[in-house]
């Protein structure tokens, strides 16, 4: 698999920050931490929308709004609220990525192999993640979970996108990046780990599940076993 350019190159070599900008928020992540795109909204360098539009590009991912999407109880229950809360992570749906079932996770970050690892143990799928802006994760994690979260918006730039009525275009030296509803995601554009267990039906063994997740998290954390090995014995 050919590795991608690092978001902070990407972003020069398609003229969305200058090389300047890019070390002013080198330099601010390395004093405050988080990543790279926050420090780059909180600098005012570049918007939220912008960074998102950018991402789709980069990354092939979809993007979705969440403030305007249903999600099916028994979606919801695919993910524990305890994970949503941990990683900024919401189930969308449940649908077909070349061949395969998977489930498609709004998350906040969407490279995070972690988060995307436990997920898949938790739901038994693969996970496909989407992109979404952070106020529509926090609003859906309110919305399906309860989970009392605040949201700060960051001050962001001026105007970067238009609308035409299908999504949002970020014009930038001569270029156009789209953001539209979330689609089917293109096969081979991304692909996330296999997941470490079969599909488990969850209306009848979730109490059961939830009572081996927690003996295997506390195995893990005591040093009794790793991640890597439970997965090569559950290959067996």
């Amino acid at each position: 698999m050919q590795t991608k350019m690092r978001l902070g190159e990407f972003l020069v070599t398609k003229n969305i920050i200058t090389r300047d900008d890019l070390s002013r928020a080198l330099r601010y992540q390395e004093n405050w931490g988080g990543k790279l795109g926050e420090a780059l909204i909180s600098l005012k360098i570049i918007s939220e929308d912008k960074l998102l539009a950018a991402l789709k590009y980069h990354l092939e991912l979809p993007v979705i709004n969440l403030e305007k999407v249903s999600v099916p109880p028994e979606v919801v229950r695919l993910v524990p609220k305890e994970t949503a809360k941990k990683f900024k992570a919401v189930p969308v749906k449940v649908g077909d990525v070349g061949g395969k079932k998977s489930l498609f996770v709004a998350m906040a970050n969407p490279l995070d192999l972690t988060a995307i690892e436990e997920i898949q143990f938790a739901s038994g799928l693969r996970v496909q993640p989407v992109l979404a802006r952070e106020k529509g994760i926090i609003y859906a994690m309110r919305q399906l979970y309860e989970i009392d979260i605040e949201y700060f918006p960051r001050e962001e730039t001026g105007p970067a996108t238009r609308d035409d009525g299908n999504g949002m275009t970020i014009i930038r030296a001569g270029e156009e990046i789209k953001i539209e509803e979330m689609s089917q995601a293109r096969p081979g554009a991304y692909e996330p780990p296999e997941p470490p267990s079969p599909v488990l039906p969850t209306d009848t063994v979730a109490t059961d599940r939830k009572i081996l997740q927690a003996f295997i998290k506390l195995m893990i954390e005591k040093g009794y076993i790793t991640l890597a090995e439970l997965q090569e014995k559950m290959k067996e």
